[in-house]
């Protein structure tokens, strides 16, 4: 009869991602201390490495990882830890993202017929709670597909910040050829999601693009037409514009209907730019480095950067059960991201969130942005933000060439932007943190 230092059981409501998630890090965990362990899954498809009497029985001690039931009940009698899957690995990957020095995390949330919106806004929740000695999480978005307005509400309720729902592509047979079954398969729906977060109260709502699934051309007009429909409607929409293109994962053999050339894609960077100039035009790191280069000289505003699959470890190896490779292609370092940008492109990373805490966002956001209101604040605030960055989590030559570009981009700015950032500077250096206008 086999025995085991520990024993233990693990599960999250989807039964997916963080159940496998738990388990790799309590094996790696009991490895790294000598302690033997199994550790029992109860995933989508059921219990799996099921815990005998007998083993429960030899066990010196018992861990619980779990957000729903796995008939705790068995292990009466025996020293045991319980702690929520959702809060352990909320509270991880916020403090692998904040030592980084990320201000602003999107949580990714699944398409899943039983998603959990409770569970969604509990790792909001959390992850506002987490804090380095440092700093901490100041904005928390989230990606979902299409909820109803009472789900949005659970949302709002936990403080989120921006709701992403990407459309992927706005031609009709394009989407359901990609889409063909389950829960993303309802065009109309996705379509129509946009309207209901934001007449549920929500501030601020970001599109999306996957280009390469329809012709270019289409897709991008169509975002511009939504953007000014949400606009008509509601005096906000299109608050970011997410711009990724379908890309074949390493060995595959799926080749895009649409494909795009870098010079297509930069193209339709510009053009949505022009067209949409108060949105935040993001792309990713999973792009090549010249090329998310160029796209922020052709009006890309933010970059995505900095994903973490697994809290613990990465997804790239073993995502799940199933072994299946998942290449992330956005774990790039984020000093690694800054001192490209600047070495590159000339650019002076912010990672300013004044704006929505001070309660400039949607609609009055937008008026405020029209009228060029904004340009007093964002140059002080993205300098003071960039300062703290440089202080706390850059690299002795990334601060050294941060410090450089801040003395270059100073006496570029009006008197009264200078002023004010060099007041906020001045804060900042003396050790304090989270300093705006």
């Amino acid at each position: 009869m086999a025995k085991f230092d520990i024993i233990a059981a693990t599960g999250c409501p989807t039964g997916i991602a963080h159940t496998f998630m738990a388990k790799e890090a309590l094996e790696k965990a009991a490895a790294e201390r000598g302690l033997t362990i199994k550790v029992e899954t109860h995933g989508q498809v059921g219990v799996e490495n099921e815990l005998t009497k007998s083993e429960i029985a030899g066990a010196k001690a018992v861990v619980v990882a779990a957000d729903k039931d796995v008939q705790a009940e068995r292990f009466a009698g025996k020293p045991m830890v319980s702690v929520g899957v959702s809060k352990a690995l909320s509270v991880e990957a916020a403090g692998k993202l904040i030592r980084q020095g990320h201000k602003r995390i999107v949580l990714v949330s699944g398409q899943l017929p039983n998603a959990d919106v409770e569970y969604l806004a509990e790792a909001i929740s959390i992850m506002y709670t987490v804090f380095d000695g440092h700093g901490e999480v100041r904005r928390v978005n989230v990606n979902v597909g299409p909820l109803s307005a009472d789900q949005y509400s659970v949302l709002l309720d936990a403080e989120v910040g921006n709701v992403l729902i990407y459309q992927d592509t706005y031609h009709p047979d394009y989407y359901k050829a990609a889409h063909v079954a389950g829960p993303k398969s309802h065009y109309e729906k996705r379509l129509n999601a946009p309207e209901v977060a934001l007449g549920a109260g929500v501030r601020d709502v970001g599109l999306g693009l996957l280009l390469g699934l329809a012709p270019w051309q289409f897709d991008v007009l169509a975002t511009m037409l939504h953007v000014a429909h949400l606009n008509r409607l509601f005096g906000a929409g299109g608050h970011t514009i997410s711009m990724f293109r379908l890309r074949p994962a390493p060995g595959s053999l799926f080749v895009p209907p649409h494909p795009l050339s870098d010079d297509e894609f930069l193209r339709c960077v510009a053009i949505m730019r022009l067209a949409v100039p108060h949105a935040g035009v993001v792309v990713t790191t999973r792009e090549p480095s010249g090329l998310w280069r160029d796209a922020c000289s052709s009006g890309v505003s933010q970059v995505f950067t900095g994903s973490v699959g697994s809290a613990y470890e990465t997804w790239s190896e073993k995502p799940g059960p199933d072994g299946i490779p998942f290449p992330l292609g956005e774990d790039t370092h984020l000093d690694e991201v800054v001192r490209f940008l600047m070495e590159e492109a000339e650019h002076l990373p912010s990672f300013c969130t004044a704006c929505p805490r001070l309660g400039r966002s949607g609609a009055d956001f937008m008026s405020m942005v029209r009228e060029c209101g904004m340009r007093s604040q964002c140059s002080p605030n993205s300098i003071a933000s960039f300062e703290e960055f440089l202080i706390n989590y850059a690299t002795p030559f990334t601060r050294e060439a941060g410090e450089r570009l801040i003395a270059r981009k100073l006496p570029q700015m009006s008197e009264v932007e200078r002023g004010a950032a060099e007041r906020l500077l001045q804060k900042v250096k003396s050790g304090r943190m989270d300093e705006f206008i």
